[in-house]
């Protein structure tokens, strides 16, 4: 059995589970997930259970398993560390670190595993169960058509927590009204009749200060409840803007089309040293944000 431990928003889940999934997939054993941080974590929740997943919860029995310090037994007289099947593996830093592909069974991942390189090998499982379960409103249905009949370039802005949590803020920072400025004019050079979709958690500060110069529709119709029909409406455009969210990267990156831009922000973090030499796939344009 591999369990992973999922905290965060719905971007770190997937990373989280992706990478286990690879290593389940490895050894042809059984997944299990660990959402218990979301007893104490009431800014995100679980959120996996609207995708086509292999949704197994882990049950508290499971997870003390590995969780559990080894005991001292006494056999003949002498005193012995009891062995275990299981370990926790916690991840060591930022950027890619191979040795978890080739990681035994029956361990616990506990990080947050940003990078496909951790399940670039088996990405058509990934893409298929990261599919969405619930079915589209007839307003997502318009702009999904809307979508495909343009030169469609997904525009994510980012805000909320990154502009007003300080701790937030001093981690990862934010993108710029001058980042996507010269994102729109890198992306409009080489897609003359590109029509931008805006995805945001902040639309006013997007409708007041977006160039106005382009196509621009505002993805504004759908409540937080339903955040994973963004992701749908955004892996079906043809190209993309990205800020710093993990959203945004799982938008790009669940588009199949090997010919599509993606712009992202040079500098991912603030004052995080985390190195995001793996954070990208090859090909994505690397573009200055402050």
């Amino acid at each position: 059995m591999i369990l992973v431990r999922l905290y965060g928003g719905i971007g770190n889940q997937l990373f989280q589970y992706a990478a286990a999934r690879r290593l389940a997939y490895k050894h042809k054993t059984d997944l299990k997930l660990d959402i218990t941080a979301y007893r104490e974590y009431k800014i995100r929740k679980y959120s996996l259970n609207v995708f086509n997943i292999k949704e197994c919860i882990a049950s508290p029995d499971e997870i003390e398993r590995f969780r559990s310090v080894p005991k001292i037994i006494k056999i003949d007289g002498r005193y012995y560390m009891e062995k275990k099947k299981e370990r926790v593996v916690v991840e060591k830093h930022f950027h890619f670190d191979p040795e978890i592909l080739e990681l035994p069974d029956n361990v616990y991942l506990t990080g947050y595993w940003q990078s496909e390189k951790y399940f670039k090998d088996i990405e058509d499982i990934i893409r298929q169960e990261f599919s969405i379960k619930p079915p589209q409103t007839e307003k997502d249905k318009e702009i999904l058509k809307l979508i495909k009949a343009t030169q469609s370039v997904a525009l994510c802005v980012r805000r909320g927590e990154l502009v007003t949590n300080v701790a937030f803020y001093e981690a990862f920072g934010f993108c710029k009204l001058d980042y996507y400025h010269r994102c729109i004019s890198y992306i409009s050079r080489i897609i003359p009749s590109a029509h931008f979709f805006v995805f945001s958690d902040d639309f006013s500060w997007a409708k007041k200060y977006l160039p106005t110069d382009f196509p621009m529709t505002f993805v504004d119709h759908i409540e937080s409840s339903r955040s994973h029909e963004n992701l749908r409406l955004m892996s079906n455009c043809r190209h993309y803007i990205i800020s710093n969210t993990t959203f945004g990267w799982w938008g790009a990156w669940l588009n199949r089309d090997r010919k599509k831009i993606v712009c992202v922000p040079k500098k991912w973090f603030k004052g995080f040293k985390g190195n995001t030499k793996d954070l990208f796939p090859a090909g994505w344009v690397k573009i200055r944000r402050d």
